[in-house]
């Protein structure tokens, strides 16, 4: 059967499953309707390695975790060994690094906020800088 839609013309060829009527269904508009199931299950596509905007992934199956990674990550929140008591370097450091961040994120805000002229904003900016220094 030819078919046209919106100035492409394409040939339909409607599917030779042979289905099966199931018990769910109801009444639409007065005429009833049933759930159809195909008795055969197609076979499923090939598996494709595609990418987009760098990022890549594939079609088909999902690909499964690798049991060594989700084992080591379970162990290790189950002993809460990356941010315990016997690391308290770590957790300075880390401190330490979140601060910095915050410092440089708000001295960019404070000077976008200075040449854009937004005197309220470079208020609000400095009482946050003030409340950053206060709370060390």
């Amino acid at each position: 059967m030819k078919l046209t839609y919106r100035g492409a013309q394409y040939e339909y060829e409607p599917s030779n499953q042979e289905v099966t009527e199931g018990e769910i269904g109801g009444n639409y508009r007065g005429q009833p309707w049933h759930v159809h199931y195909p008795k055969h299950i197609p076979v499923p596509h090939s598996i494709k390695n595609l990418t987009y905007r760098s990022v890549a992934y594939s079609t088909g199956r999902p690909v499964a975790a690798k049991p060594q990674a989700v084992t080591r990550l379970a162990a290790a929140l189950e002993n809460n060994s990356i941010w315990s008591t016997r690391n308290p370097d770590v957790i300075d450091e880390a401190a330490r690094i979140h601060l910095a961040n915050i410092r440089s994120s708000l001295e960019r805000r404070l000077a976008v906020a200075k040449a854009k002229g937004d005197e309220n904003l470079v208020r609000m900016l400095e009482k946050e800088s003030k409340q950053l220094s206060h709370s060390l």
